[in-house]
Formats: C-alpha cells, sequence, structure tokens
C-alpha cells in the first residue's frame, strides 16, 4: 500500500509539474516608417600626382574647398568627419597590365547636413566644382534610439496579441512571461517618399523604416 501512495504521489508531482511548465513562443514583428530629418553624405577627395607630397597638397587643397562649402551651407564642424590622409601607389590596367600612373592621396569625409533646406545648394556647389568623388547622400534620423525603442515596444505588443489569440482558440490563455529575446534587429532602411520640384535642384522627402522582431515565451493555463 505504502509503494502504491508513493507511485500515486510521484504521479501527481510530474503531472503538475508538467502542467505549470506548459508554455506558447511566437514571434512579434513591427516595421515602422518615421519621416527622415536628416541626410548623411560621404564625400571621397583623391588627388593623383608625381610625387606623394604633391598629391597631398593637391588633396589638401581640396578639402580646404570643401570645408568652405560646408561652412557657407551651415553644416555644423561636429557633424563633419575626416578620415587620416590615405596614400599610396595608383595603377590602371591595360588588359592584363597592371600600369603606374603615379601617386595619390585621399581623404574620405562623413558628414550631416541637418538644414534640409540646404540640400539644393549644398549638392550644386559640390558636383560643379568637380573636386570631389561619390556623392552619395542618403536619408538618416537623429531619433535613432527613440524610434528603434517604440518599434521595439510595438514588436512585443504584436508578440502578445498573437500569444493570446494562439492561447484562447486552444482553451486557454497565456500567463507570466518566460523568456524574452530580440531577432533579427536591422539597420534603419532609409527611402525616398516623394519628391518636391518647387527648387531649381529637386528635394525628395525621404523616410527612415524600423523593423524589429522579438520572440517572447509565454505561460500558458487555463482560463480563469
Amino acid at each position: 500500500m505504502k509503494k502504491i501512495f508513493i507511485l500515486f504521489l510521484l504521479f501527481s508531482c510530474s503531472l503538475i509539474y508538467s502542467q505549470d511548465n506548459r508554455f506558447i513562443e511566437v514571434t512579434g514583428t513591427a516595421n515602422i516608417e518615421y519621416p527622415a530629418d536628416q541626410i548623411s553624405w560621404r564625400v571621397i577627395i583623391k588627388k593623383i600626382a608625381d610625387s606623394f607630397s604633391e598629391s597631398r597638397i593637391d588633396a589638401e587643397n581640396d578639402l580646404m574647398k570643401l570645408e568652405e562649402i560646408l561652412e557657407k551651407n551651415s553644416v555644423d564642424k561636429n557633424d563633419v568627419q575626416i578620415t587620416p590622409v590615405q596614400q599610396g601607389r595608383y595603377y590602371e590596367y591595360d588588359g592584363r597590365n597592371r600600369i603606374f600612373k603615379g601617386y595619390f592621396s585621399s581623404f574620405n569625409i562623413n558628414l550631416v547636413l541637418r538644414d534640409l533646406d540646404k540640400y539644393p545648394a549644398l549638392i550644386s556647389q559640390l558636383s560643379e566644382s568637380g573636386d570631389f568623388e561619390n556623392l552619395s547622400p542618403t536619408w538618416s534620423d537623429s531619433k535613432y534610439e527613440e524610434h528603434h525603442k517604440s518599434t521595439l515596444i510595438q514588436a512585443s505588443d504584436n508578440a502578445k496579441i498573437k500569444a493570446s489569440y494562439l492561447a484562447e482558440n486552444l482553451g486557454l490563455e497565456i500567463g507570466q512571461v518566460l523568456e524574452i529575446q530580440e531577432s533579427n534587429a536591422s539597420y534603419p532602411n532609409p527611402f525616398n517618399s516623394s519628391t518636391s520640384l518647387e527648387y531649381d535642384t529637386p528635394i525628395a522627402t525621404g523616410k527612415v523604416s524600423y523593423t524589429r522582431s522579438v520572440k517572447i515565451k509565454f505561460e500558458l493555463k487555463e482560463k480563469q
């Protein structure tokens, strides 16, 4: 009789343990678009000459021109990052043959334009000078942390909603959160949404898209 009681007790504990550990794991995803409020640019200055010193002087002169253009267009110096000068031998290729053409010096400049009304004048001046390469402006967002947070919260809300209706369909309800894991965190994706033709140089108004996913494990329990 004692053995039967012990076996019954073990079976009961196992059943309770199994019930207490029922759970559902879901992934919630949110994609939210926010208006872009600034433009990030990368500009390259590269000069080739017969000596390193000549190419460096030419590159530094162009860098001074760029700084003057940025100052005229009210770009804050704190929003401009300039890499140390890079130097090397410059070659061109004729079929399989590598032909030495001189020595190069270059600067990579990353800048942020916060006053979007300055865009037409700035892009025109940079393009017309002919001294700058790879003018690659992209939309960006000054409120990254705020928008990252709100998108992440929306993703977790979506996960809870999904878990709730799945549990209800099974005649259950969700309980406490057992585990949370952020997944598929992507960088903001900038894109153009429309273009204004009120200026000689059209201004495109852009947006930045945030996508965040959260995996959450909820306890499952009987409906109260």
